[in-house]
């Protein structure tokens, strides 16, 4: 008799406005995902400070959505989306938090997998 053992695929495919991506799901994408997510949140507070200057917060705003993006979904796909989000970057907050589900959910359905593995009741 002989055994077999295929790995999971480390990705997950997405279908964003019809075009296709990959989110990875390999321990150190998950470790850049999560700085990503921290910078984001923190640059974001930062920005609050800049009401005084609009053309600097949106300037600003969108450097900070576009990092956050392209950590997840690749070097030039912030622009592609952007455009498709009608440039808005309220649209393209929305993404990001589905990003974040999506990323989240992961993350805890392995945790919660390991969990009952190894722990004991």
């Amino acid at each position: 008799m002989v055994r077999e053992f295929n790995f999971k695929k480390s990705y997950e495919d997405l279908t964003i406005n019809g075009n296709p991506y990959k989110v990875d799901f390999s321990d150190e994408a998950i470790m850049n995902y999560q700085t990503s997510f921290n910078q984001f949140h923190k640059r974001n507070e930062e920005l609050k400070k800049l009401n005084d200057n609009e053309k600097e917060y949106l300037d600003k705003a969108k450097q900070i959505t576009k990092d956050v993006i392209e950590t997840i979904l690749g070097e030039g796909s912030f622009d592609v989306i952007y455009k498709e989000s009608g440039e808005s970057l309220y649209n393209i907050a929305e993404l990001i938090e589905f990003l974040a589900e999506i990323i989240g959910d992961k993350v805890e359905s392995v945790r919660q997998k390991n969990r009952k593995k190894y722990v004991r009741k």
